[in-house]
């Protein structure tokens, strides 16, 4: 159990390091001399009238919408992942009966349990930090 909740932990931080890595991919932006006429006011491409063309099918219209998009998604599946660990932990200290060795695995349970909440909430901290750099390169600070 310990190595399965070990694996979704790092696979959690995998994840956010991806998905919040992936959106300075999409930092590049045309300046508004140089966008075109099917350009919106959100910044996106209108699909409608762009056709015959590869059309971008995320609807952010700058890097920080998408970062903010993508972590609101981690944030509510880690949620319930978190919430669901830390059931099982309780459930695991209900069940341990005083044997020391359940209540130690129990214990370790909810130890890595919080340290996946904290990572979490440290995700947020992690894209409002990339969003506001980048706010300030696109402003030439």
């Amino acid at each position: 159990m310990k190595s399965i909740l070990n694996l979704t932990i790092l696979s959690l931080i995998i994840f956010l390091n991806v998905s919040t890595l992936a959106g300075v991919a999409f930092a590049q932006g045309m300046t508004q001399s140089a966008a075109p006429n099917n350009v919106k006011a959100g910044g996106g491409v209108d699909c409608t009238t762009n056709i015959g063309k590869i059309c971008n099918p995320i609807k952010a219209g700058s890097v920080d919408n998408l970062l903010a998009s993508l972590l609101s998604i981690v944030k509510f599946v880690a949620g319930i992942v978190l919430v669901i660990y830390f059931i099982l932990a309780g459930f695991k200290y209900v069940t341990a009966r005083g044997d020391e060795g359940k209540i130690k695995e129990a214990h370790n349970m909810l130890t890595w349990t919080a340290v996946g909440g904290a990572i979490l909430l440290g995700a947020e901290v992690i894209q409002k930090l990339i969003s506001g750099t980048i706010s300030q390169l696109g402003t030439g600070l």
